[in-house]
């Protein structure tokens, strides 16, 4: 492979890396060298789920693979058998030589446009082919690189495919990268998980008994999403009296205090834990029982989703949007911030911060119509987002046959 200069320079500049020990060995043992092995690497964790859910629709395709995920810091993450999840390579070349070695990929998925140029050299030096997955308008090298102009766009360069989740972004990735008609504008890759099942029976009971009843949801909240969520409640009480909050905390152990505190201060509380069921005086139905949020989703058009107006980790909203609803969530959405956007830029999902907020929200999202249309629009991103995997599905096909497997 003839390197591009820029290229050239960094790996020089910055070969003092490759005098120190390696430190990379893998995590998964065994000979991956005589089967198709799939590589796919995202830099930050937060988009670990986007790429496993690719990862094992693919092996639906082709279960005659191994497919390895790569990220910079794998913490307590995890993956689901058969994927295979190491941490990534450190630029030393030793390391990187390691993993190549051990895992031998024949097609590589890069997502995201954090570059780290020491590995996709290697990477791009034996022949792998490679695809960028959701491409942005703005492309960088990982933190732990050292930048030097020029060296994003030899990268760049050397991608068989990238797929660009914008027309800004498929300009963009055009002026960096040769030939042009590598870049081909697609959706951001995302594969909703399935729909959160639920008894049937239960839930058409749960539904007669609250038929006559309007409801929001509260879902995973943590303290710091309830105080502002039961103020805007009782605001929004004022027109529509007959309304009920199904509040179901993230630790569930919470629901008998949270019950106690919330009585204390004048609200009409059903505790689900305590086998008791909303009244038609219910103003707050405490859900503390484990397994019934599923059944919450599907029971209540308008759900706030927790984690969002503190400092706790947002609760994902795909498993909502999947049960077909409009979303309200703070302002703090990682470690899904991309997934969140996704919703608030297509109109599928509304941000609040304020008691007043959440009030005109709530009070909104009581009309029908206007409950729907954001359910269609959070439908539209689920089902392009399919369409967008579909095809990267059928570039790494394509690759693979050519390579005889």
């Amino acid at each position: 492979m003839r390197r591009p200069l820029a290229l050239k320079l960094y790996l020089a500049l910055n070969s003092g890396q490759s005098s120190r020990d390696p430190q990379w060995t893998p995590s998964t043992d065994g000979d991956y060298k005589h089967i198709p092995v799939v590589w796919f690497h995202c830099e930050q964790a937060q988009d670990l789920s986007i790429v496993q859910a690719l990862a094992l629709r693919l092996l639906e395709t082709r279960d005659d693979i191994k497919v390895v995920i790569t990220t910079a810091d794998i913490g307590e993450a995890g993956v689901q058998s058969p994927l295979a999840l190491e941490v990534v390579p450190s630029e030393n070349h030793r390391d990187v030589q390691a993993f190549l070695d051990h895992w031998s990929p024949d097609v590589g998925l890069w997502y995201g446009s954090n570059l780290r140029p020491a590995l996709l050299d290697a990477a791009f030096d034996r022949d792998l082919s490679m695809v960028l997955i959701d491409g942005a308008d703005t492309v960088a090298l990982a933190p732990v690189c050292k930048s030097s102009r020029g060296v994003r766009r030899a990268l760049l360069r050397q991608f068989d495919r990238i797929l660009a989740t914008s027309q800004d972004a498929q300009s963009f990735l055009k002026k960096l990268s040769a030939p042009t008609e590598n870049v081909v504008k697609t959706d951001p890759v995302q594969i909703a998980p399935p729909a959160l099942e639920c008894d049937d029976a239960l839930l058409q009971t749960w539904a007669e008994h609250l038929t006559n009843r309007p409801i929001w949801l509260a879902a995973n909240t943590d303290p710091d999403d309830e105080a502002p969520l039961v103020l805007a409640h009782r605001r929004v009480l004022r027109p529509h009296h007959r309304l009920l909050l199904i509040l179901a905390p993230r630790d569930l152990s919470r629901g008998a205090q949270l019950a106690q505190s919330l009585t204390s201060t004048g609200w009409k509380v059903a505790v689900q834990s305590f086998g008791e069921i909303p009244e038609d005086d219910t103003q707050i139905f405490v859900a503390d029982c484990d397994g019934f949020l599923p059944i919450w989703y599907r029971l209540a058009p308008a759900r706030f989703l927790g984690g969002t107006l503190g400092n706790a980790p947002a609760t994902d909203p795909f498993d909502a949007a999947n049960l077909g609803s409009a979303l309200l969530h703070g302002p703090n959405t990682a470690p899904y911030a991309a997934h969140y956007q996704r919703f608030s830029d297509k109109g599928a999902a509304r941000s609040v911060r304020t008691p007043d907020q959440i009030v005109t929200a709530v009070d909104d999202l009581l009309a029908p119509q206007r409950v729907a249309a954001m359910a269609h629009r959070a439908w539209d991103i689920i089902t392009h987002g399919a369409e967008a995997t579909d095809y990267v599905i059928e570039l790494v096909e394509t690759q693979l046959d050519e390579k005889g497997y």
